[in-house]
């Protein structure tokens, strides 16, 4: 079956990247008065081992751009498929009630999320503007394993869970 290709309209961009399956993550830093600021992610990737760098992007309009742009460094907590109210509330436009929000102790003093699969700290490496969006490229400080639970995952507009298929698996 062949597909016709279609100019990369705004519509069409999105429905052909839903199809990519992506981890859902938690960014988070302290404003200037100390209080939390967060926001979810999917755009989170590995950029290099020597030095440690990840990136993440977030779009102009976000209600956090600001205090994120002007800040020095962040954490980021990968979500566990348990943990879709956690993403949902800060994926929405001013969801910064971090009312009854455990938190996982920081090497670095960030905001971390207790229960995720994993926490990264960073300091900010780089910031560049990528049309409606900045890439963060941050350079890892500290980092840890969390729980074992499957992943919560981002796929056709709607979450999902990992399914390991190592451990169905023979060689």
């Amino acid at each position: 079956m062949s597909a016709d290709l279609v100019s990369p309209s705004s519509d069409a961009f999105r429905d052909v990247l839903a199809r990519l399956a992506g981890g859902v993550a938690v960014m988070a830093t302290c404003t200037g008065s100390d209080a939390p600021i967060g926001v979810t992610v999917s755009a989170l990737c590995s950029v290099s081992l020597e030095p440690p760098l990840v990136l993440t992007c977030l779009a102009h309009t976000a209600s956090v751009y600001s205090a994120f742009r002007a800040c020095d460094s962040w954490g980021i907590s990968l979500l566990s498929a348990e943990q879709s109210a956690l993403s949902d509330r800060f994926a929405q436009r001013g969801g910064q009630d971090w009312d009854g929000v455990a938190l996982h102790p920081s090497a670095t003093g960030v905001p971390l999320l207790a229960g995720a699969l994993g926490w990264i700290e960073c300091r900010r490496h780089a910031r560049h503007e990528a049309g409606d969006h900045d890439i963060f490229v941050g350079h890892v400080l500290a980092l840890a394993l969390g729980t074992d639970a499957p992943a919560l995952i981002w796929y056709q507009r709607g979450y999902s869970r990992a399914v390991s298929l190592s451990s169905s698996m023979t060689r």
